[in-house]
């Protein structure tokens, strides 16, 4: 029995507290799969509409007082509770770039049913910070997993400021302020978690928090060290070096451009624009040569792209950046990436095998990236308006080399394939299933050991679009 089977055995989910019925679901499902094929997967229109599928998912599951949202899935090792938490922060900066585009802040799910945005966010702040209420988030002592979604919680907070901040009072703010506060103290994993502490930190400045938590210029200082040349980095070991660099350096790294334009802006401009000068010839229509950990964020590779046209059109032509968007989004979603207004656990559908252990049920939300970034760009923008423009893969063949990272790549127009072949240590390990029972966690309410994989994920001579390390059978 698949996930969606186990979370819709009733065939009912409960949706803002109204039924919404399997039928309904398997005609937005249809409904998806028809806007984002072929060219419609770049119009604006349809991810207008994708914004509303997952609204409409998302409060499928959303908490009563708005600071969780208790997704269906494969739990991680953080605990249930922590898994719901991530359903609130992970989704929350989709609303708040909607907002901060100047969309309207009232939105209706695809069953009709009108939605204050604000209001939707601010229910959230308010109870997850508040001690005495049900739905506080607490505060843990270190490198706990709340630090992460600290991070996207404090970057919907900024992004949705001009609608949310004005409703709160003064002691609702001050709660904010102090549980944010408490989170940017506290020591982080020595990789691209440094980033959370530096995007919170900024935007407690930014909201005039008063006295902010020491060591952000620090924590921004050891990203710094991480950086490898041409805007790559390696997230805390030389080894890591994946799509990571997309959504958890990069994306972040915008926004501290965005948050604190003064900080280090020739680093970052020059960073971006190497990477994505780069990075462009690593994605395909038909897939990508993926490597590394945390595969089912595979929706946000596009972020660099979308950020680098924002700033650097002569470097990335918006017009180069939607056809990424739409190049990934129409894949995956033509692969099962999302059903029933849930972005699956895996690689194309949900796949134990591909989940680390630290994967929930709504860690896969970080897919989003990618939209967050294309919602953030206004309707009039040139990111939405421009001609599209074809990726380097459907244009001709090439060769490329990334030195700083050992990396050769080359792209074949006549079948869409892009590979990676790495320099360096090399071990061709098979990539291992996940054991059986691990398909029924659910049923048991704990995660089951999955295989680490790092040797299969990280070290083969060759990983190749055509021959992901793992497929959907269906």
């Amino acid at each position: 029995m698949s996930l969606l089977a186990l979370a819709m055995q009733n065939q009912v989910i409960r949706a803002g507290g109204q039924p919404l019925r399997l039928g309904a679901w398997r005609a937005h499902d249809s409904e998806l799969q028809r806007r984002f094929s072929d060219a419609g997967a770049a119009e604006e229109s349809n991810h207008v509409w994708l914004f509303r599928y997952l609204l409409t998912g998302f409060l499928e599951w959303r908490s009563a007082d708005g600071a969780r949202a208790f997704y269906p899935g494969l739990p991680s090792n953080h605990g249930a509770d922590l898994d719901a938490i991530e359903g609130f922060s992970r989704f929350a900066p989709l609303i708040g770039a909607w907002l901060a585009a100047g969309r309207s802040s009232t939105v209706e799910t695809l069953e009709g049913k009108p939605i204050d945005l604000p209001a939707l966010l601010l229910e959230g702040f308010t109870a997850g910070t508040d001690p005495g209420g049900p739905g506080y988030w607490g505060v843990p002592t270190k490198t706990d997993q709340r630090i992460c979604e600290a991070a996207d919680i404090a970057l919907a907070l900024w992004l949705s400021r001009d609608a949310v901040w004005p409703g709160l009072d003064s002691a609702q703010q001050g709660r904010i302020f102090d549980w944010l506060g408490v989170l940017a103290s506290l020591r982080v994993h020595d990789n691209n978690w440094h980033l959370f502490t530096v995007i919170i930190v900024l935007t407690l400045a930014k909201l005039e928090a008063g006295t902010l938590p020491p060591g952000g210029r620090t924590h921004y200082a050891r990203v710094r060290e991480f950086h490898l040349g041409q805007g790559w980095f390696a997230d805390g070991n030389p080894l890591q070096i994946d799509y990571y660099n997309a959504w958890g350096f990069h994306y972040p790294l915008f926004w501290v451009g965005e948050l604190a334009p003064q900080l280090d802006p020739t680093f970052l401009a020059t960073c971006l624009q190497e990477f994505a000068a780069g990075y462009k010839f690593l994605i395909s229509p038909r897939g990508l040569p993926m490597i590394g950990r945390s595969v089912t964020y595979r929706l946000a590779v596009p972020a660099p792209l979308i950020a680098a046209q924002r700033r650097y059109p002569d470097v990335i032509a918006p017009g180069l950046a939607r056809r990424a968007l739409a190049a990934v989004w129409a894949h995956f979603v033509a692969c099962g990436a999302l059903r029933a207004g849930i972005v699956t656990q895996g690689y194309e559908a949900s796949e134990p095998a591909l989940l680390d252990p630290y994967s929930g049920p709504a860690s896969p939300l970080w897919s989003l990236r990618s939209l967050i970034l294309a919602l953030y760009e206004p309707s009039s923008a040139p990111f939405w308006t421009a001609p599209l423009q074809p990726l380097p893969i459907e244009e001709k063949d090439y060769t490329l080399s990334l030195p700083p990272i050992g990396w050769e790549i080359e792209g074949r127009r006549s079948t869409g394939e892009i590979v990676i072949r790495r320099s360096g240590e090399i071990a061709e390990d098979p990539f291992i299933p996940a054991p059986v029972p691990a398909r029924w966690h659910p049923l048991f309410g704990r995660p089951l050991p999955r295989p680490a994989n790092f040797r299969a994920r990280y070290l083969r001579r060759e990983y190749s679009s055509a021959r992901p390390f793992w497929r959907n059978p269906a």
